[in-house]
Protein backbone atom coordinates (compact mmCIF):
# COMPACT_ATOMS: atom_id res chain seq x y z
CA UNK A 1 0.00 0.00 0.00
CA UNK A 2 2.72 2.64 0.53
CA UNK A 3 3.56 1.99 -2.73
CA UNK A 4 0.61 3.47 -3.96
CA UNK A 5 0.59 6.31 -2.08
CA UNK A 6 3.72 7.17 -2.81
CA UNK A 7 3.01 7.40 -6.44
CA UNK A 8 0.24 9.82 -6.21
CA UNK A 9 -2.70 7.57 -4.58
CA UNK A 10 -4.84 4.47 -5.86
CA UNK A 11 -5.37 4.43 -9.12
CA UNK A 12 -9.16 3.64 -9.98
CA UNK A 13 -10.17 1.29 -13.10
CA UNK A 14 -12.12 2.53 -15.89
CA UNK A 15 -16.07 1.59 -15.74
CA UNK A 16 -17.53 0.51 -19.07
CA UNK A 17 -21.35 -0.40 -19.96
CA UNK A 18 -21.43 -3.91 -21.82
CA UNK A 19 -24.90 -3.20 -24.47
CA UNK A 20 -25.46 -4.50 -27.52
CA UNK A 21 -23.96 -2.29 -29.35
CA UNK A 22 -20.42 -2.49 -27.65
CA UNK A 23 -18.58 -1.07 -23.85
CA UNK A 24 -18.97 2.85 -23.39
CA UNK A 25 -16.82 4.30 -20.86
CA UNK A 26 -18.59 6.47 -18.40
CA UNK A 27 -16.21 6.68 -15.47
CA UNK A 28 -12.09 6.62 -15.74
CA UNK A 29 -11.68 8.31 -19.54
CA UNK A 30 -8.19 9.42 -18.71
CA UNK A 31 -7.06 5.79 -17.80
CA UNK A 32 -8.71 4.51 -20.36
CA UNK A 33 -7.86 7.14 -23.52
CA UNK A 34 -3.83 6.62 -21.97
CA UNK A 35 -3.72 3.11 -22.84
CA UNK A 36 -5.57 3.63 -26.11
CA UNK A 37 -2.57 6.25 -26.82
CA UNK A 38 0.15 3.52 -25.38
CA UNK A 39 -0.86 1.34 -27.73
CA UNK A 40 -0.98 3.36 -31.02
CA UNK A 41 3.08 4.31 -29.36
CA UNK A 42 3.65 0.84 -28.74
CA UNK A 43 1.42 -1.58 -30.06
CA UNK A 44 2.58 -3.97 -27.57
CA UNK A 45 1.51 -1.49 -24.50
CA UNK A 46 -1.56 -0.59 -23.26
CA UNK A 47 -3.01 -4.21 -25.19
CA UNK A 48 -4.98 -5.18 -21.48
CA UNK A 49 -6.08 -2.58 -18.85
CA UNK A 50 -7.60 -3.37 -15.66
CA UNK A 51 -11.39 -2.42 -15.59
CA UNK A 52 -14.87 -3.07 -14.38
CA UNK A 53 -17.75 -4.13 -16.87
CA UNK A 54 -21.16 -3.51 -15.91
CA UNK A 55 -23.46 -6.53 -17.83
CA UNK A 56 -27.14 -5.02 -18.36
CA UNK A 57 -28.59 -6.87 -15.63
CA UNK A 58 -26.57 -4.62 -13.04
CA UNK A 59 -26.30 -1.46 -14.30
CA UNK A 60 -29.16 0.18 -12.71
CA UNK A 61 -27.88 -0.92 -9.23
CA UNK A 62 -23.75 -0.29 -10.32
CA UNK A 63 -24.85 3.46 -11.59
CA UNK A 64 -26.71 4.26 -8.21
CA UNK A 65 -23.30 3.39 -6.31
CA UNK A 66 -20.76 5.61 -8.62
CA UNK A 67 -23.69 8.08 -8.14
CA UNK A 68 -22.83 7.94 -4.84
CA UNK A 69 -19.38 7.88 -4.36
CA UNK A 70 -19.24 10.35 -6.92
CA UNK A 71 -21.36 12.87 -4.39
CA UNK A 72 -19.30 12.02 -1.60
CA UNK A 73 -15.66 12.74 -3.22
CA UNK A 74 -17.28 16.08 -3.94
Amino acid sequence: MSERLAIGGFVIPPVLLRDTRGDKVISGHFHYHAAVLARQLNPRAGETIPARVLEIENQATALAQIGILKHRAA
